[in-house]
């Protein structure tokens, strides 16, 4: 049996994916959340094996510890990762990504489960913020179990997710009256200068089942091939898609980067290039890259491209 943890964007993706393979438990203390994984996923929809949904919180050992029986699989999506109010709320967010992560790492253990993937994130490298530290820990605290088969997977920007981006700037031009009377609709931009990893949750959601395994040697850190976007063309073929909303810019906040890694400097002697992924092991190797992978030296996808990627999120 497969223990998702987490009811959002990237959850609901893994359900609808693994569904077919194994039973399937989805851990989640948001009933709306809850509601929408089951709407994609309905029980109405004939598919080899059940889908269970718990509701309950990863920060409450006892809960984590129900949910975890029989469990041989753990994809561990749950996180508060909104950076602005990880560092407003820092314990709330320490209670989740750190407490809560612990928790789940302890009762997969004692349940002797197979496979457990954390999902982690690029702000992890040179960590600005106290989102991207929690969630270097969590990668340290996977690593310090020793327990092959359980990793952590870093992902850049889900497209289209719940509080990405491209989901702000809709709900700014409806606030500015761009789908209502015509008023003068803007979106907000940070930086034009910003770049970013996107990918979307249908392919982390293959990726995730596609990498994990219980041979994975423990504590690895595996992460996608992934495209490299610039906010600037981004916001600019946004606007163009809706009418040429004006483009506010209103500067990055506490924490944001203007580029983002893969790798840092330190890891660079431990990353290695796999058809589809980096590898960051857990020890130095001898056909490493030797250099940090960023969205500052790697190539950028053109305005076709990115319209090619990212047009149907963006409409």
């Amino acid at each position: 049996m497969l223990l998702v943890t987490g009811a959002g964007t990237l959850g609901r993706e893994v359900v609808k994916l693994m569904r077919e393979d194994m039973p399937v438990r989805v851990l989640s203390h948001g009933e709306d959340a809850m509601w929408r994984c089951e709407e994609l996923n309905p029980a109405v929809v004939a598919y080899k094996h059940p889908v269970e949904y718990v509701i309950g919180d990863i920060r409450d050992r006892e809960a984590v510890a129900k949910a975890m029986r029989g469990v041989t699989h753990v994809i561990s999506t749950a996180a508060m990762k909104h950076v602005k109010y990880g560092s407003q709320n820092p314990t709330e967010l320490i209670k989740t990504n750190v407490v809560g992560l612990s928790n789940l790492l302890e009762e997969s253990l004692a349940e002797k489960v197979q496979c457990f993937v954390q999902i982690s994130t690029d702000k992890v490298v040179n960590a600005e913020n106290i989102y991207g530290t929690s969630k270097k820990m969590g990668e340290d605290m996977v690593a310090a179990t020793g327990q092959p088969g359980y990793c952590s997977m870093r992902f850049g920007n889900f497209l289209g997710s719940r509080g990405s981006v491209i989901q702000r700037w809709r709900e700014q031009l409806i606030e500015t009256g761009g789908y209502d009377n015509g008023d003068d609709p803007y979106i907000k931009l940070t930086d034009p200068k910003m770049n970013r990893f996107f990918i979307k949750p249908r392919e982390v959601a293959e990726f995730i089942c596609t990498h994990m395994s219980p041979c994975v040697p423990a504590g690895q850190v595996i992460a996608p091939i992934m495209k490299v976007f610039n906010m600037g063309t981004v916001a600019e073929l946004f606007s163009q898609l809706h009418g040429g909303a004006r483009i506010i810019e209103i500067g990055a906040g506490p924490g944001e980067k203007r580029d983002e890694h893969i790798n840092s400097y330190r890891e660079a002697s431990r990353t290695t290039v796999q058809p589809d992924c980096y590898i960051i092991h857990t020890h130095e190797v001898e056909d490493a890259i030797t250099f940090p992978l960023g969205t500052d030296v790697l190539p950028k996808q053109t305005a076709a491209e990115t319209m090619a990627y990212m047009g149907e999120a963006m409409r």
